[in-house]
């Protein structure tokens, strides 16, 4: 809902083209009552208050770079750029594209038809103070696009794609175009590709644990299983996970189980959380088969994590967990295959230490409950 550089709310417009928000209808009571609570009142680009704000090394971004696979060849895309020297954007059409040495593209300039930006309507600038002379531009390119006027070199470093639509269509008569996403959202975009902290972390730096277990790399299979018990066997909700590391020859190298904090309680929900737990302890560049009897789950790692990031991650109800999942994997370079597997001794054990976990946290509780049955597994959140 917020911009990468964490500093604006995005737009409805924009929420509908990234595909955050259906595509249908007007916009919901729920984002005018977010826009009053986080906005700062009258502005005009929807700069939110600062107890709001978010760091951008806390924020995410999927930005396009400019294809360069045909250069020197006419191979239109818009285009934003930020000059550091002048300190300003340039929205532009780029034409073409140069290799090293001199790593550039040729673009056309257009201009945004108002001050507002959360508007995206541009017009083709008529010549300006940065123009090339026209005789120093190819001119069977210029041929190409007979709506532009003014062009200049920008350098690729600092070149993004304007995100839209494959085909924006140009209007010859009033030289103008209507972008997919509004301005500010595209210069967040290009702000946060150019000063946004590096946030791969580097072989050296400490990573944060949620475990506090280090398995050794001789690990070869982890088997996790997580139980949920319904109020139908309690006044509340119980949630546990465990997990068991073995080696290549069978040994049980270490084995583990807890209670989970009763918050959104699923069965999928402590599915996943035996997951995290178990791939947080697990040493870096780490090889291993995780098993597991819970076929969403095995559906669900295909979806969100054997493949690059995709929007539909964030409308998950477990999509933090998903994240944190996802972060471990990159920081630990982990190889991680999952297979589903049939109940036996070890899935049946982890069962009986779920039992345990939710015992414990009652009895810590002390509260009274009925007799607690064997914890069941279930595939249904």
């Amino acid at each position: 809902m917020i911009t990468p550089c964490g500093s604006r709310l995005l737009s409805w417009k924009d929420l509908r083209f990234l595909k955050r928000v259906s595509n249908k209808g007007s916009v919901p009571a729920w984002f005018n009552y977010l826009f009053n609570l986080i906005v700062i009142p009258n502005s005009p680009s929807f700069f939110i208050l600062q107890q709001f704000r978010i760091p951008s090394s806390h924020t995410i971004a999927s930005i396009s770079l400019i294809d360069i696979s045909r250069n020197y060849w006419f191979n239109p895309q818009w285009a934003i750029s930020f000059n550091r020297n002048t300190n300003s954007f340039l929205v532009g059409h780029v034409i073409t594209t140069y290799p090293a040495p001199r790593n550039e593209a040729l673009i056309s300039h257009w201009i945004a038809s108002s001050i507002d930006d959360l508007l995206s309507d541009f017009i083709a600038c008529q010549g300006c103070a940065s123009a090339l002379p026209q005789f120093s531009t190819s001119k069977t390119l210029l041929k190409r696009c007979p709506s532009e006027k003014c062009f200049s070199y920008v350098p690729l470093s600092s070149l993004i794609r304007y995100p839209t639509k494959p085909r924006t269509y140009i209007h010859a008569d009033t030289r103008s175009v209507s972008l997919s996403v509004s301005l500010g959202y595209a210069k967040s975009l290009s702000l946060f590709h150019l000063f946004a902290p590096d946030q791969s972390p580097s072989m050296n730096e400490q990573m944060s644990k949620i475990s506090d277990i280090q398995l050794p790399s001789s690990v070869s299979t982890l088997y996790i299983d997580g139980s949920f018990l319904p109020p139908s066997s309690h006044p509340v909700f119980s949630m546990a996970y465990a997990w068991t590391a073995i080696d290549p020859d069978g040994f049980i190298l270490e084995s583990h189980y807890n209670h989970i904090s009763s918050i959104f309680p699923s069965a999928l929900r402590s599915e996943i959380f035996a997951l995290l737990y178990g791939l947080d302890s697990l040493s870096q560049n780490s090889k291993i088969t995780v098993a597991t009897d819970c076929a969403q789950l095995l559906s669900l790692w295909s979806l969100y994590v054997d493949a690059s990031f995709i929007p539909r991650l964030l409308k998950e109800s477990n999509h933090l967990l998903w994240s944190s999942i996802r972060t471990i994997m990159s920081q630990k370079n982990l190889n991680v295959t999952l297979v589903k597997v049939k109940d036996g001794a070890v899935i049946g054990q982890l069962r009986i230490n779920c039992g345990f976990a939710i015992l414990r946290i009652c009895r810590f509780q002390k509260s009274k409950y009925p007799q607690i049955r064997k914890p069941q597994l279930s595939a249904n959140p």
